[in-house]
């Protein structure tokens, strides 16, 4: 088979066997091509003509993805973990080129990386958008050790905690270096907006001069209930919530994840059905598409048994 002789269903199928992680060498020996040409059309769709469109434009792939969410897809699940986890947490962003649906967060963050400093974020945006899952992949970023929470350096505070007393002894913390890990310590607020009176006076005082090697990163719903003096205190990054944009690659991801999981295409009609029930409020979240999921590919795996 040529490579030209392709049609766009069979590549279509052959990138969601590439999203669940299958060898791009053993597909292309089972067509007969090299598996350059085909890593080729995989990423950038087939020839259009004597001149080729340019690979970013939706039009070259019928999944609508463009490259840089493709490989962010197939990232994702080639570094899920193995272990007998939800979805949810199974397919968890690890690093931030895993973060699925935002670019200019992504390209922000990772020039930050390349010459730290010590500084607090506010990130902005939906439920279910990333921010969390951002923000622990900018931990990793930086040398923490995550999964070894305080003593890796990396602190979260739920919008239940954020006391002053408790903001207090975080502070405190901040000037200990951990034990494991880069050097660096993180520190994640969720819900800023919940915040005590007395916990946002505290964080206004340290947020003017933090410890070196130090990243506070706060998360809100609901920006409009931050005081201004606290948001000047912080570099804002907004997260995308376009439904239409994220339910796309929602829906490639998500035909993606049941792919590797049943070891099969979905049903017609599951996941467009999650994805109309997930945005149905006019925004998307990848958490609900994958909870959502979940007991179909659970019933799936039962009946393997």
């Amino acid at each position: 088979m040529s490579f030209i002789a392709l049609d766009e269903g069979m590549l279509q199928g052959l990138r969601h066997r590439r999203y669940a992680g299958e060898g791009i060498k053993a597909m292309a020996a089972e067509l007969g091509l090299s598996w350059q040409k085909l890593d080729k059309a995989i990423r950038n769709g087939l020839p259009t003509g004597p001149r080729r469109r340019r690979a970013s434009s939706p039009t070259n792939d019928p999944t609508g993805l463009d490259r840089e969410s493709q490989e962010a897809i197939m990232a994702l699940l080639g570094g899920a973990s193995g272990q007998p986890l939800p979805l949810t947490e199974r397919y968890r962003p690890r690093d931030l080129a895993t973060i699925l649906g935002q670019p200019k967060v992504v390209k922000a963050l990772q020039a930050f990386t390349r010459n730290p400093y010590s500084a607090a974020f506010l990130f902005e945006g939906e439920t279910g958008t990333g921010k969390t899952s951002t923000a622990v992949a900018l931990a990793a970023a930086l040398g923490c050790q995550v999964d070894q929470a305080d003593f890796g350096g990396v602190t979260q505070v739920a919008s239940g905690e954020q006391t002053a007393a408790n903001v207090q002894e975080t502070c405190q913390q901040l000037h200990n270096r951990p034990l494991l890990g880069s050097g660096w310590r993180v520190v994640i607020v969720n819900e800023a907006d919940k915040m005590t009176p007395g916990a946002e006076a505290i964080w206004l005082d340290r947020l003017e001069q933090l410890p070196r090697q130090t990243v506070v990163i706060f998360t809100t719903n609901f920006t409009e209930r931050l005081p201004q003096r606290f948001l000047d205190r912080c570099q804002r990054l907004k997260f995308d919530h376009d439904p239409k944009r994220l339910s796309n690659l929602g829906s490639e991801f998500l035909k993606a994840v049941y792919l590797r999981e049943a070891q099969k295409l979905p049903p017609p009609g599951l996941i467009e059905g999650i994805v109309k029930d997930v945005t149905q409020h006019g925004e998307f979240s990848f958490r609900r598409a994958l909870q959502l999921l979940t007991p179909h590919v659970q019933c799936v795996k039962g009946d393997a048994l």
